[in-house]
């Protein structure tokens, strides 16, 4: 059988000059990767008998004559079909499509990467014709291009013929990921791409002072940045914020050792249309970081995302006056605040106070993360001005320790919930067979809209369970890990097509205790 002389993209493999692909359709310099880890990969006939060296030529054995005459039979049968039997190739289907306006075609090609993205589409494309290689330059299939899923070789090479070449007139790029990225090529791609206003550089751990300061300098058109879990520093991070200024809509420097992070916040003070801020997982020193709420709320009235989990802040004291007079955060969708066990200090900083006074005026959240927090109830939940809260974690809090009324936040938000985690809760028993029992049994204005709730390590029982399963038709997840009321073999997590195995086990199991209480009596 012939093996496949093409790899993944149509072209012949070359052993010496292995390549993902390249931008040159025919001619010009090859990119070397090493796709020949691809599942599809296979070294073509020529490469496998290319000797490296001189060898003796080997003599050709004598071929059976049955054989023989049987490929010459077949050789001679495909020879007399008519050239009408002959199913054009692709290439050849694809250039009589050349006869389609090239304006059709780029709508085509743009629609396509509005919904796939740039690559691998485009380089793929530019290979059927000539047509389409000159289409797929055009300047408005590269304005937003991710370059962070391994599609080409993440080498400043790569990035310089891109700046080059694709990447003038780019509005949104993403890099991250390229651990081997340079200060040098973040430098070319700030002066070359003069358009830009989002760029992506997290994990690209190699980028020096140099470059960051690099991209600070030439950054005044940019309203997206994302260096989280990079190298960058305090001081590039404040001219950032500086020089972009009123642009400055999302900033995450999550996951960065940031000592003296104070100068950032009060720049960030100055940026009036900010609405995502994630300082999530970020070192700043022995100390806690202030976060003057009241403050942020007059600076930042747009704010949609915040998210300062794992990260040690604590709010300063507020007057009940500078607290009635806040504006508050009316546009909030998402709160992240959730700490991680190991930081005990962490938790016990944020209490019930501090997101209430972040969400005073927030009625429009969506998702509200407290998990690790130990000084919060549900009663400061329950006062909340959120009114369709659809995603709720309350993993290992103090709400078992301080009080059992769950079903009080359970109430609350009964006809918006989506997503519930109470997981590692030490709640009483019965606690939550009551608590979910109010909240199937109150009417709703709708069907329950519960799709994905997480029981591990708490105490619910096969009741509530098969409660959950009889009145919520949308869930899709549910973990039953280590819950100790339940049977050994359910404790585990069960997902979409495995809903329906878990509501059989469940039906079984209630069968089986209805009849050994019957028999007991």
């Amino acid at each position: 059988m012939r093996r496949n002389e093409k790899g993944i993209f149509g072209v012949k493999k070359d052993p010496k000059n292995l390549m993902l692909f390249s931008f040159q359709v025919r001619e010009g310099e090859e990119w070397p990767s090493s796709d020949s880890g691809d599942s599809d990969y296979q070294p073509s006939d020529d490469e496998t008998k290319k000797p490296t060296t001189k060898t003796k030529p080997s003599v050709r054995k004598k071929s059976n004559n049955k054989r023989s005459s049987k490929k010459v039979k077949i050789s001679s049968s495909t020879t007399t079909k008519s050239s009408s039997d002959v199913k054009p190739t692709k290439y050849e289907a694809a250039v009589s499509c050349s006869n389609l306006p090239s304006e059709i075609w780029l709508k085509i090609f743009q629609d396509v990467v509005r919904t796939s993205g740039s690559l691998p589409f485009l380089c793929r494309a530019a290979r059927v014709c000539t047509l389409w290689r000159d289409l797929c330059t055009h300047q408005s299939l590269w304005r937003s291009v991710d370059l962070s899923y391994g599609w080409i070789k993440s080498t400043d090479r790569t990035l310089q013929w891109l700046c080059d070449n694709r990447l003038e007139h780019t509005q949104e790029i993403s890099l991250s990921g390229w651990k081997n990225l340079t200060s040098a090529s973040v430098k070319d791609l700030m002066v070359k791409c003069c358009d830009l206003t989002s760029i992506n550089l997290s994990y690209c751990g190699k980028v020096n002072t140099d470059g960051w300061m690099s991209l600070a300098n030439n950054c005044s058109g940019l309203s997206d940045i994302d260096v989280s879990f990079s190298s960058i520093q305090v001081p590039a991070v404040k001219v950032l914020v500086e020089k972009c200024g009123k642009n400055l809509r999302q900033l995450n420097v999550g996951g960065n050792n940031l000592t003296g992070f104070n100068s950032v916040l009060t720049a960030l003070k100055k940026c009036p249309n900010l609405q995502l801020l994630d300082v999530s997982n970020v070192r700043f020193s022995s100390d806690f970081m202030a976060f003057d709420i009241e403050k942020f709320q007059h600076a930042c009235p747009k704010m949609r995302v915040l998210r300062l989990a794992n990260s040690k802040f604590r709010a300063p004291e507020a007057s009940r006056r500078i607290q009635n007079e806040s504006p508050g955060f009316p546009d909030l969708e998402e709160l992240s605040l959730a700490v991680h066990t190991a930081k005990v200090g962490a938790g016990l900083a944020i209490h019930d106070n501090f997101y209430q006074r972040i969400l005073k005026a927030s009625c429009n959240l969506r998702l509200l993360d407290l998990r690790g927090l130990s000084q919060i109830t549900t009663l400061g939940l329950a006062s909340l001005p959120v009114t369709d809260l659809e995603s709720l974690y309350l993993s290992m809090t103090s709400l078992a320790s301080r009080n059992n009324n769950v079903d009080v936040v359970l109430h609350k938000w009964r006809h918006s919930l989506k997503v519930v985690d109470l997981s590692w809760n030490t709640f009483q028993d019965n606690v939550l067979d009551t608590a979910f029992e109010v909240y199937v049994g109150l009417p709703t204005t709708s069907k329950h809209k519960l799709r994905w709730i997480n029981f591990a390590g708490t105490a619910v029982t096969l009741t509530t369970v098969k409660l959950l399963l009889d009145n919520c038709p949308d869930l899709e997840y549910i973990n039953l890990s280590s819950c100790r009321g339940l049977p050994r073999g359910m404790k585990r997590e069960y997902s979409q097509g495995q809903i329906s195995q878990l509501r059989k086990e469940v039906r079984i199991e209630v069968q089986s205790n209805n009849s050994d209480s019957t028999d007991s009596d």
